[in-house]
């Protein structure tokens, strides 16, 4: 007795159409999720580093202004934090002025600490800078 071989499943053009009906949201959904996630890192980061670079140069600044012959620590302060407040809104931030000796030499140390602003549930933190310049001394 032969035996016959099964028949190959042949399916139509339509039934395959039927399956993957609605595929085309399920991924565009998919890949949307991803695409937002990356974009919003990309987000934070570039304000995380705006945020550094504004205060690593008004930290920089306030220090060479406390730093002039004329000039007190509270007026590199100042300086620093109209800087700050002027570049980033309403981003609180604190301020410590100090005189040190760099290097056996005469210096003012600023350091302006202030809170990374949040875009989504990550990023929390805190960026500190510390600036040094060499303080001016007047001669004779």
């Amino acid at each position: 007795m032969p035996t016959s071989l099964p028949r190959p499943l042949i399916r139509s053009r339509g039934a395959n159409r039927a399956r993957d009906a609605g595929n085309a949201t399920v991924e565009f959904l998919l890949v949307s999720i991803l695409v937002v996630a990356v974009a919003l890192g990309v987000i934070q980061l570039a304000i995380v580093l705006h945020v550094r670079n504004i205060l690593i140069s008004s930290a920089h600044e306030g220090a060479h202004y406390a730093a002039l012959a004329d000039k007190s620590l509270d007026d590199g302060e100042s300086r620093a934090q109209t800087l700050v407040s002027g570049s980033l809104g309403g981003i609180p931030a604190t301020y410590a002025t100090d005189q040190i000796l760099l290097n056996g030499a005469p210096a003012v140390e600023l350091t302006v600490t202030a809170r990374v602003p949040v875009v989504g549930t990550w990023g929390v933190g805190e960026q500190r800078i510390t600036a040094h310049a060499l303080a001016e001394v007047p001669r004779g």
